[in-house]
């Protein structure tokens, strides 16, 4: 299950997408992802068709393909970048 940090990052940049859905993903998660604890927040889920909130088929994770991949590239690639730009650690 998401934690707190989490479940915060995930539903102010899913409510930021859904109101200024013309910004860029990068811009929404940047604004997303400030004043968080500098903890490593942990995404994962249960009853979702995915596992885990960064999994490209989930809101959130559509913002993060959109921020940091290019058609084709692995999500491995896609969420190092993500975690690189965020000083996030490991994500489990």
């Amino acid at each position: 299950m998401a934690d707190s940090e989490a479940q915060a990052i995930i539903d102010k940049a899913v409510a930021l997408a859904r109101t200024r859905g013309h910004a860029p993903a990068i811009d929404i998660l940047d604004l997303a992802m400030t004043r968080r604890d500098e903890t490593s927040p942990h995404f994962e889920v249960h009853g979702q068709p995915f596992d885990d909130w960064t999994d490209e088929t989930s809101p959130f994770g559509g913002l993060i393909r959109a921020a940091f991949g290019e058609p084709g590239a692995p999500r491995d690639e896609v969420l190092q970048l993500f975690v690189e730009r965020y000083a996030l650690g490991d994500l489990n």
